[in-house]
């Protein structure tokens, strides 16, 4: 990373909302999303369907769903400013339309053996796979991944399961403001910080403004740091330091 000018990156990865859904207010400033969706509440008022046959039903049409959007300046602020003010990739896709894990593998590693969410009533499986923080492992740099309950997502994986470096999510606010981050970091969070509907999103990012803030104090790496936000699946945008 250090001939990039790069040396620290924090991928910070919430759950199931899109550019369409969150960043209709930005339409304005020339961003590619949807603005004629009815305002929805927030709350949500509930989970709309998005499993695999969900995802097969909108595809040959015969989803019953409606498409919503949050008033953005009201409700996101902070994911406006984000997008305002770093580089934004509103047309970059999930990999699969179904549930969360798929779509949390791939951010880890770029392949999923699965295409549905691991029963939660059976004991979690582990796969064979490599990640993007094994590789880290593998060249030397340090690497932390700050999970979500029972080591999700990374705890999937052979590779990554037991280590000592998967730990609970609120270990990044402590981390980051005793300057302890690691060069790699992925951070998650539990409902209601991961903004799964039917979260208030506003909790969500109101905790990921506060990981950012703290990532990004003016320190000597910060003008070397890139964090990137995003989401399990649809569309993320990024936020790094203009140099």
């Amino acid at each position: 990373m250090a001939a990039t000018g790069v040396t620290r990156v924090v991928v910070m990865v919430q759950e199931n909302h899109t550019t369409d859904n969150y960043l209709r207010g930005l339409a304005p400033y020339g961003v590619n999303v949807a603005t004629d969706w009815p305002i929805q509440p927030n709350p949500p008022a509930s989970d709309q369907p998005h499993d695999r046959h969900a995802y097969y039903r909108w595809l040959s049409g015969q989803h019953t769903a409606t498409h919503t959007q949050f008033d953005t300046d009201t409700v996101l602020p902070y994911y406006a400013y984000l997008a305002l003010t770093g580089a934004l990739l509103e047309n970059h896709c999930s990999g699969f339309g179904t549930n969360s894990t798929p779509n949390h593998l791939l951010l880890v590693g770029g392949q999923t053996p699965t295409l549905r969410n691991p029963p939660r009533s059976q004991p979690a499986p582990k796969w064979d796979m490599p990640s993007v923080p094994g590789l880290a492992s593998d060249h030397g740099m340090s690497w932390r991944c700050y999970t979500a309950s029972r080591d999700y997502p990374v705890g999937f994986y052979t590779q990554l399961n037991g280590s000592a470096n998967l730990v609970p999510s609120d270990r990044f606010v402590t981390d980051a403001a005793a300057g302890m981050l690691p060069r790699l970091c992925y951070l998650w969070h539990d409902s209601p910080r991961d903004e799964h509907p039917a979260a208030d999103v506003t909790i969500g990012q109101n905790a990921t403004q506060h990981s950012g803030s703290l990532a990004s104090m003016p320190t000597p790496a910060w003008p070397a740091s890139s964090i990137s936000h995003t989401a399990n699946r649809h569309h993320p945008h990024d936020g790094a330091p203009s140099r």
